[in-house]
């Protein structure tokens, strides 16, 4: 999966990809060991929605 966000985040040239999911990565790892403050983890969702609407719109 990586190589793939990092393929398409050169291809489409927008960075954030990179970024967003490695946010996502954190909030995943964060579920199991609890260490983000309830801001971050507020902020990193909405850094995950934004991933979701960006490749919402690659895919149509």
């Amino acid at each position: 999966m990586h190589r793939f966000i990092t393929t398409l985040s050169k291809e489409t040239e927008d960075s954030e990809l990179l970024r967003y999911f490695s946010l996502a990565g954190t909030l995943h790892q964060n579920f199991y060991e609890n260490w983000l403050t309830p801001e971050m983890v507020v902020d990193y969702a909405e850094a995950v929605k934004s991933l979701v609407e960006k490749l919402k719109r690659l895919a149509r």
